[in-house]
């Protein structure tokens, strides 16, 4: 737990080259979630059970499955070890510093999140498929930077910031927003921390699409962060790439009611 497997940074690729050239998929639909949702897990299961997909697929990589499976009650013991610290440096009692804002944050992004949960407790009740979407260079990245983030001193400063994340009715408005929103142009010379988030949404649209081909006519329901499913940004998103409607666009604040997924 000392140090982390180390990524290769991609070299930076044309935008030109992300986008896709498969027909849309007429029976891919896309749930959009916000991450850090309280009620995600719940609300995913009845939107699962409601909507009925035949095959999930979850923003989540095979990496970031195996390490949080393999290192996830290490990761939390940890931070409860050096969260008590920290409070004790802020002059908080531990189970104040527990329940803060940006230590429940890290606690679900050390966890498994509630959409691969949820999409895995659906899958094993209905006999149906679940892939994971992600690409695992990108989740080694992020998981780098975990030591410093379970650091005393990063939680010390976190401690005393108050909650960086909006409500959750106010995130899935500025989600459904962005959503509808008029496209942008794309940015023309993508820096490199843009080229490797670039190479990521174009690895999950390739992934995506070879599912939709194999399982033609299927109904399939890509579950992930909202920002997968905008409209306008930097660079293209996931569905753009994938060229799907808006109509075709869920967010997790919402059950279908009169909308079916394709036959």
């Amino acid at each position: 737990m000392s140090s982390f497997p180390c990524w290769q940074r991609p070299g930076p690729s044309l935008l030109a080259e992300h986008f896709t050239t498969e027909p849309p998929c007429p029976s891919l639909f896309l749930l959009g979630t916000m991450h850090h949702d309280p009620e995600g897990f719940g609300r995913l299961r009845r939107f699962l059970d409601r909507f009925d997909p035949q095959l999930v697929c979850v923003e989540l990589s095979p990496y970031g499955l195996f390490f949080r499976r393999r290192f996830g009650r290490a990761l939390h013991e940890i931070l409860r070890a050096n969260l008590r610290e920290a409070a004790r440096r802020g002059g908080l009692a531990y189970r104040s510093a527990l329940v803060h804002p940006q230590i429940i944050s890290i606690r679900r992004q050390i966890s498994l999140p509630f959409e691969y949960r949820a999409a895995r407790a659906y899958a094993d009740a209905r006999r149906s498929r679940l892939i994971l979407a992600d690409w695992s260079l990108f989740s080694r990245r992020c998981i780098e930077d975990w030591p410093e983030l379970l650091a005393v001193d990063n939680l010390v400063q976190l401690l005393r910031t108050p909650s960086a994340f909006p409500p959750p009715a106010y995130a899935y408005a500025e989600a459904a927003s962005r959503i509808h929103a008029p496209p942008e142009p794309p940015s023309l010379s993508p820096d490199e921390e843009d080229a490797f988030r670039i190479e990521r949404e174009s690895r999950m649209a390739r992934l995506i699409e070879r599912v939709c081909r194999r399982y033609a006519g299927r109904p399939i329901l890509y579950v992930g962060g909202w920002w997968h499913l905008r409209a306008g940004g930097p660079w293209p998103a996931l569905r753009a790439l994938l060229h799907v409607d808006a109509s075709r666009c869920f967010l997790l604040d919402r059950l279908p009611s009169l909308i079916e997924p394709a036959a």
